[in-house]
């Protein structure tokens, strides 16, 4: 018997649609005697790299395509805006396969459709849009703009909008929408998708949509193809019924169910497995020459580059490994600055010569029950029924991926909530393609690193050179905490939010004898921060205030009016100067921020004083003095 190529399957990284990972996909079409083996996940291209690895392994040809969204047209938007755009849903689904042999023209026309797809998507969730596209989208991208010829093979099944419209009254209506698909697109572009019906299905339920489809296909000369619309490897996972990767013996007789049904005979049930497997091979891809499988990247020019951006930018950063030098390795980068970072690096370069990289919420496992062939190059992985659920879209960028102005031609991307274009293929995968991912990650410790240099600087002393930037960040710290402890103990103080770890932070303070100065509305700055005590027995010596901002109450705008208006000489100069009310200065006075300022509290008041004295303020009607407080001395604001 004649080997069957699945044209539509689903595999894990469609989450709640498909199932089966790459490697079991490939595993099942092998065992049957395929010669190839296509990918279609629902409206991206996650998984696309890693089934040709998996078909590489098995030595199956790899066809990749995607199962995709097209939006409604509505003929009162101009359709390019995203206001408004998606605003008549979604009319159905298609299959769209890139063709091979094309030097990669049918794989760069993929890449750029599914990116088309996203385009619009990753704003704000009032102004969000459904993943999709336009036909008219879609047309734009069937052709190489080089040659003309067709790159791309547009399969209309069951769940597009003519498929949806055998389901519904108006008889003509199917018809109606075919032709407007073979309108829109270029001529040989069209193919019709039969999906095979249930086994044992009786021949009247097959007739009533899928022989309508098969006679529209032979009406206007379109070849119809069989699919079987598969969502797992093999039979029996929950949702799967009828959708798998079924041997070419039931496909075959699958077949001959929808001829005998169409009232047709051995020469058409030829042919619709002929078309079948004449697109199939039309799509196959050729690793190396359609994907560049195999190339090698340029991670030390990429590597340098990135650095020179954060250079730029002067943010500090680390090479990620401890004495590896900064070409071909990733950085780490103050925490706080990671998007800003990102967004730096990809405005230097541009959107289409850097994108993001971002790794899957869930990580390849990293044991198997049965190891890869190592012409796969494949990570081992979990037995399937331990692998966990894994969502496609990426979570947080873990780096960068530069290029050439060809590099979405690559690589489709979707905007991450940033806006800013993410790479769909794990970084891992990436390399197949000779791009690196430049990791950039944010470091905690870095942002101690930049405070305290910060500090240092301020307070005097000589900080971190140029060079500590190829130095790692642990040396950084270490550094900074030998020849400025009270600097790096600040930016420790600052960085820390538990509460445990504050008190012992200050326990380790006076342990190293470092003085921890008050809270003071004239020298405190929003953070922790390095200043010289002014009196006592530790005159001269370099100490810790403590922050505005961690004032009980304070808000933000409090806090940067406060630190803006400094100098102040009165509490009546905090008050106006900072546009403080009355309540925010009562906080200022519970936290003992106001007691070096007052005159009276520091010649004959206390701190209970000054706070006594604002909580009359602060209870006192706009336009009305506060009248002394009974039994204490009357202060004085100004």
């Amino acid at each position: 018997m004649a080997p069957f190529t699945h044209l539509h399957v689903a595999g894990a990284f469609s989450p709640g649609h498909g199932t089966s990972w790459p490697e079991d996909l490939a595993k099942a079409a092998a065992a049957d005697g395929a010669a190839a083996l296509a990918v279609t996940d629902r409206d991206g291209l996650y998984g696309a790299l890693r089934h040709v690895r998996a078909c590489l392994g098995r030595g199956l040809g790899a066809i990749v395509g995607v199962d995709l969204a097209v939006l409604a047209e509505d003929p009162a938007h101009d359709g390019v805006s995203a206001p408004g755009r998606g605003g008549g849903g979604v009319s159905g689904r298609v299959v769209v396969l890139a063709r091979g042999g094309n030097g990669g023209a049918g794989w760069a026309a993929l890449c750029r459709l599914v990116s088309d797809a996203h385009a619009h998507t990753g704003r704000k969730p009032r102004e969000a849009v459904p993943v999709g596209v336009l036909r008219s989208e879609l047309t734009a991208r069937c052709l190489d703009p080089r040659t003309g010829r067709p790159v791309l093979t547009v399969l209309i099944g069951p769940d597009s909008d003519v498929g949806r419209a055998m389901l519904g009254s108006r008889f003509l209506r199917p018809r109606t929408l075919f032709r407007e698909w073979l309108e829109a697109l270029p001529p040989g572009v069209a193919a019709v998708e039969l999906v095979a019906p249930a086994d044992g299905e009786a021949e009247a339920p097959i007739a009533g949509g899928t022989v309508r489809m098969l006679r529209l296909a032979a009406e206007h000369g379109v070849p119809a193809v069989l699919t079987n619309a598969a969502r797992a490897a093999v039979p029996g996972g929950e949702g799967v019924g009828e959708s798998w990767l079924k041997p070419a013996g039931l496909m075959h007789d699958a077949a001959r169910r929808i001829i005998t049904a169409a009232g047709l005979g051995p020469g058409d049930l030829a042919n619709l497995l002929s078309n079948t497997e004449s697109i199939a091979g039309r799509c196959r891809l050729d690793p190396g020459a359609d994907l560049g499988w195999g190339a090698t990247g340029g991670a030390a020019a990429a590597a340098d580059d990135v650095a020179e951006a954060l250079k730029e930018l002067g943010v500090r950063f680390a090479p990620r490994d401890a004495g590896s030098g900064v070409a071909g390795h990733g950085f780490d980068v103050e925490a706080a600055q990671a998007e800003r970072v990102f967004r730096r690096v990809v405005a230097r370069f541009g959107p289409d010569r850097a994108v993001l990289a971002a790794a899957p919420h869930v990580a390849p496992a990293a044991a198997a029950a049965e190891p890869a062939p190592p012409a796969c190059g494949q990570p081992e992985l979990l037995p399937a029924a331990e692998r966990p659920a894994q969502e496609p879209v990426p979570a947080q960028p873990v780096g960068v991926v530069l290029g050439d102005a060809g590099l979405l031609d690559r690589v489709p991307v979707q905007p991450n909530g940033l806006g800013l274009p993410v790479a769909q293929f794990a970084p891992e995968d990436l390399a197949f393609l000779g791009l690196d991912a430049v990791g950039v990650r944010g470091s905690a410790l870095l942002d101690i690193v930049a405070h305290a240099d910060a500090e240092a600087r301020r307070s005097g002393g000589a900080g971190l050179g140029p060079e500590a930037a190829v130095t790692p960040a642990d040396d950084q710290a270490r550094w900074l905490e030998e020849h400025h402890p009270e600097a790096f103990l600040a930016a420790r103080l600052e960085h820390c939010r538990d509460p445990r770890s504050q008190r012992e932070l200050r326990a380790e303070a006076e342990n190293l004898g470092i003085p921890l100065l008050p809270v003071d509305v004239a020298l405190s700055g929003a953070g922790h921060r390095v200043d010289r005590v002014a009196a006592g027995p530790a005159e001269g010596r370099l100490g810790v205030r403590l922050p505005l901002g961690g004032v009980p109450g304070l808000s933000r705008g409090d806090v940067g009016r406060l630190v803006a208006g400094q100098p102040y000489a009165s509490i009546a100069e905090v008050r106006d100067r900072a546009r403080l009310s009355p309540s925010a200065l009562r906080r200022l006075a519970d936290a003992g921020a106001l007691d070096a300022l007052h005159r009276a509290a520091a010649r004959a008041g206390t701190h209970a004083d000054v706070v006594a004295h604002l909580a009359g303020l602060a209870s006192t009607p706009p336009g009305r003095s506060a009248p002394p407080v009974t039994g204490q001395l009357a202060l004085e604001l100004a």
